[in-house]
């Protein structure tokens, strides 16, 4: 079987509530360049981290400040 589900790239701006395992109490924005073939549109969804080594990230869409499709 074929997968045919295609990745997009995407820049977003993101308030996490854990980052690097570490609470982020005083709501800091981080910027992520990721990679998903996830609906992004979702409560939740999965996208790999470009810039640290394609790690695995779970991102909550109430989170999200600006999310924009790179497109190459």
């Amino acid at each position: 079987m074929k997968n045919t589900s295609e990745t997009t790239s995407y820049l977003m701006r993101y308030e996490p509530a854990k980052h690097e395992g570490v609470a982020n109490w005083r709501n800091h924005e981080f910027t992520y360049y990721v990679e998903t073939s996830a609906n992004i549109e979702g409560e939740y969804f999965y996208a790999a981290d470009l810039e640290a080594d394609y790690k695995l990230k779970r991102f909550n869409a109430n989170r999200i400040n600006e999310i924009i499709t790179i497109s190459c």
